[in-house]
């Protein structure tokens, strides 16, 4: 079995309404359940607006700190899941479910391989 990062992207100027939003998170946790009966459910969260990230940077032994995100983009990684699952192909599959739950505002989901040591 492999593991693939499921990254849900959104830019920052999305507004989603209160109860949408309640709804998109019941939703959410209905296919966490559907992954875990499935054996495919690894691990997943949401993430905090990317303006609260900071950047730790290593310099000739000097760490440097920057508040906000590293990539200064509208575009940012907004949640993502990890799932187990035989091929990249089913992964595809997951990602297409989380994606249909966006609806409306067609948000994508990049599926990428986790290196195996």
């Amino acid at each position: 079995m492999k593991q693939y990062l499921l990254s849900v992207y959104r830019p920052d100027d999305l507004e989603i309404e209160a109860g949408a939003l309640d709804a998109f998170l019941q939703n959410v946790g209905l296919l966490i359940k559907e992954m875990k009966a499935a054996d495919a459910w690894v691990f997943g969260a949401g993430l905090q607006a990317a303006h609260s990230a900071t950047v730790v940077q290593a310099d000739n032994g000097e760490v440097m700190t920057t508040d906000g995100p590293f990539v200064e983009d509208k575009w940012h990684t907004n949640g993502f899941m990890i799932v187990e699952v035989p091929d990249k192909a089913s992964a595809i599959e997951w990602a297409a479910k989380l994606g249909k739950l966006f609806k409306a505002t067609k948000l994508p989901v990049e599926v990428r391989e986790l290196r195996s040591e």
